[in-house]
């Protein structure tokens, strides 16, 4: 693990809607680690399946990483994606804080003016998502994201 290599590191997750995530195109996640969570693409798998799949293996994925949290202490930083891209000041701020760095205002306007919101962003609003299951839903809910 990074954190037994560089035991000062400070390590910043960012984590995306897992609902976003579960109809992303980006599949090599799911195919190169999936095996991991005891996940396994087929070749007869649909859509439908696949979207399970990717919100199963976000899920997963954001659990370890969690479990693996108190291992940096005070140097973790959980940066929720969708509050990054609808409130850039504030979470630019807070990133900030967190790194310990200190600049002028015109600097940090700058930063946030780079923030552009993706075509992915929010892109399960467009989608039907009564099929995933309950559980799956309330983890998405619990990690802080919509699901409406």
């Amino acid at each position: 693990m990074i954190n037994e290599f560089y035991p000062k590191i400070k390590y910043i997750h960012v984590l995306r809607n897992g609902l976003d995530m579960a109809f992303s195109n980006n599949k090599y996640q799911l195919r190169n680690w999936g095996f991991k969570h005891n996940i396994f693409l087929n070749n007869i798998d649909d859509d439908i399946e696949m979207s399970i799949k990717q919100l199963d293996y976000w899920i997963q994925s954001t659990k370890e990483i969690l479990g693996l949290r108190h291992k940096f202490q005070d140097r973790f930083y959980l940066l929720n994606y969708s509050d990054f891209c609808k409130n850039p000041q504030n979470e630019i701020e807070n990133l900030l804080n967190f790194l310990g760095i200190n600049i002028d205002d015109d600097r940090k306007e700058k930063l946030i003016q780079l923030v552009n919101i993706p075509n992915s962003f929010e892109r399960y609003k467009k989608k039907d998502i009564s099929f995933f299951r309950k559980d799956q839903l309330k983890y998405v809910e619990k990690m802080g994201f919509s699901i409406n």
